[in-house]
């Protein structure tokens, strides 16, 4: 018995290990949400025009997207993408994010919160700017991870042969393996809207559903810059 306790945890820590291996060196990919007192919606998206002109402008960025929540025009979220954690590292040590973070402290109502990621599947990045864009957090109950992967992968790869789809890619936090993002880019709320009545999306929901550990939270945005 004590043999395979050991041996069980000797392959969770070689799994473990080769996990934070490949992290080191994947792109490091960001998800911010902000939510700000309401009133400052003007002067925030000011804000994260001008730091999102300071990031795409700095040795390694390959992406950084700052967006507006529709329908909760108070809510904010960046995407960004970096080509190593020392170009993203030393961005964010600059006097002008620094700068923009203290600025954005005495208007925000809930903690920054910043979810440092890697990319779980091919991330398909055009550098498309659509009309719409869907922001959605899923957690699988850590039992179901391999399973729920494979249905997200399944989503995301039909996903990306519809008509108006700019991009689909999925993102795992790093510091819980079973959080997950699913971001869209969609060329107009037509297509996105058909999309949702696909079979693909049918099927996915109800396959994620029994795995998923909290309730699906999409949030709809649309670009600032």
């Amino acid at each position: 018995m004590l043999r395979l306790i050991f041996s069980t945890l000797l392959i969770n820590f070689f799994i473990s290990f080769q996990f934070l291996s490949a992290q080191e060196n994947e792109q490091p990919f960001v998800v911010t949400y902000i939510e700000v007192l309401p009133g400052y919606e003007e002067d925030v998206s000011t804000l994260l025009s001008q730091v999102s002109y300071f990031a795409r402008e700095h040795a390694g960025n390959l992406r950084y997207q700052a967006l507006q929540r529709i329908g909760r025009p108070n809510h904010f979220a960046i995407i960004e993408t970096w080509a190593d954690l020392d170009s993203m590292n030393n961005f964010k040590s600059q006097d002008d994010y620094e700068s923009y973070r203290s600025t954005l402290g005495y208007i925000i109502y809930s903690p920054y919160d910043e979810r440092p990621s890697t990319a779980v599947f091919d991330t398909q990045n055009n550098g498309y700017e659509g009309e719409i864009y869907a922001v959605t957090h899923i957690d699988i109950i850590p039992t179901a991870l391999e399973e729920g992967r494979a249905i997200i992968n399944d989503l995301v790869q039909q996903t990306r042969l519809e008509n108006g789809s700019l991009e689909v890619a999925i993102m795992e936090q790093n510091n819980r393996r079973n959080h997950f993002t699913l971001v869209e880019t969609w060329l107009d709320e037509r297509s996105r809207v058909l999309h949702l009545g696909t079979e693909h999306v049918s099927i996915f929901r109800e396959a994620l559903l029994p795995r998923s550990g909290s309730l699906y939270d999409e949030r709809l945005y649309r670009l600032i810059n």
